[in-house]
């Protein structure tokens, strides 16, 4: 159903750029592209644990390593796609400010040598979402382990002493 949602988001947005071009100027198209492609990826990707790929990994880990990919892909995209304004909005930090103000004192030092340094914003945006990944990865060990022990406590309450439950 998801994969049938984003065909029909990304149909609108090819329809919304030939009927009205002015109003279209975005990247969101080529966003929506990769969103399918990774969706037709993970489809094919089916089942791979289950084969043995990734086999030494803990059912944990493979959680954890999930959860920092998905982390990563979700807040590079929203900061390559606002151009780092959802920060300034959202946390009141200026990435983009901040990125230039790092570059122009590298590039002081390069001056020293007659050379000059150059770095899109997007690798910022791409340390920035590592970072959020990182800490996504250790979050989620012991996010893991108080939705085992909720479980666990609230199984065990909810027993009836009397029933005999095969575990």
């Amino acid at each position: 159903m998801l994969f049938l949602l984003c065909v029909g988001m990304f149909g609108t947005v090819l329809l919304l750029c030939v009927i009205i071009p002015d109003h279209m100027n975005t990247n969101l198209t080529w966003y929506m592209t990769m969103l399918t492609l990774g969706m037709y990826i993970t489809n094919m990707c089916k089942g791979t644990f289950l084969l043995g790929y990734c086999g030494k990994l803990t059912d944990e880990a493979k959680v954890q390593l999930l959860a920092a990919v998905k982390s990563f892909v979700i807040i590079f995209a929203l900061l390559a796609y606002t151009e780092g304004e959802i920060s300034s909005a959202g946390l009141n930090i200026d990435l983009v400010e901040a990125h230039d103000n790092c570059v122009a004192r590298v590039n002081k030092v390069y001056m020293l040598s007659g050379s000059q340094l150059s770095i899109h914003h997007n690798c910022t945006f791409a340390v920035v979402a590592l970072l959020c990944s990182l800490v996504t990865f250790i979050l989620t060990k012991p996010s893991i382990n108080f939705s085992y022990f909720f479980f666990s406590t609230l199984r065990d309450i909810s027993r009836d002493p009397n029933a005999d439950y095969a575990d």
